[in-house]
């Protein structure tokens, strides 16, 4: 009883518990979601709660189908998975270990952020991981440019800014593009190891500029412009290669 009780303390008592070994896995209820958001704005630290309660496991929480119809302010030490979700005008995420966004839907209608200058604007320490994401706006022509900066970024059978006016701006260690693409109007690329496979582009209309020290093929990109490490690259050369 004691550790049940312990368990839905360090959760928020946001849904139903399962522990494995080396994590807690939280399933969030969406009525008890809502009630601990607040305009948007979600603090679920978990530190001092696990220290409180004699607790050293990492926290997962996976959130399903659930509208986020003021946007979402996130204040997290945990690994968020947000599934089937439909986010409205304002991402913004700080702190979090990993996030991992599935299969979600973005709308912008107003065009104006609470928190940031861009749609999507997350700050990661570890992992964020694209999965079957189609991030484009879901019913007008408003951009949906996105920020992101984490040890690692994954982008698996997914469309980044899959518009001709978004910008996509990443910065990490390690970029995965995996059966993928980014689109938009620009990208910004700053990561030393630059992952893309065979079937995987980068073609956004005005611009890329990519900071990096990994050899890439031009064949992968696709641009008005196109900087690789301060250096104008015009298409009849076939390789970039790594800084020196």
């Amino acid at each position: 009883m004691f550790e049940n009780y312990r368990l839905k303390k360090v959760t928020y008592n946001l849904g139903e518990i399962i522990e494995k070994p080396n994590y807690i896995l939280c399933d969030v209820n969406p009525e008890k979601l809502k009630k601990l958001s607040k305009d948007g704005y979600l603090y679920l630290e978990t530190k001092d709660l696990k220290s409180k309660y004699g607790i050293n496991k990492s926290i997962i929480f996976n959130i399903d189908n659930y509208f986020f119809e003021e946007g979402i302010h996130l204040l997290t030490d945990s690994t968020i998975n947000f599934n089937n979700c439909v986010f409205k005008d304002n991402i913004y995420i700080e702190n979090a270990k990993n996030i991992v966004f599935n299969n979600n839907t973005y709308i912008n209608e107003s065009d104006e952020y609470k928190d940031s200058d861009r749609f999507m604007d997350i700050n990661v320490y570890n992992k964020v991981i694209f999965i079957n994401e189609k991030i484009s706006n879901y019913n007008n022509d408003l951009d949906t440019s996105i920020k992101v900066s984490a040890n690692n970024i994954n982008i698996i059978n997914s469309t980044i800014s899959n518009d001709d006016i978004s910008n996509a701006n990443l910065q990490c260690n390690r970029l995965q593009l995996i059966n993928s693409s980014i689109e938009g109007y620009s990208t910004f690329i700053k990561s030393p190891s630059i992952i893309i496979d065979r079937v995987s582009r980068i073609t956004p209309n005005r611009s890329i500029i990519i900071d990096t020290n990994t050899e890439l093929n031009t064949n992968d990109l696709s641009s008005d412009q196109i900087i690789i490490n301060g250096l104008k690259i015009f298409k009849n050369k076939n390789k970039v290669l790594k800084k020196q």
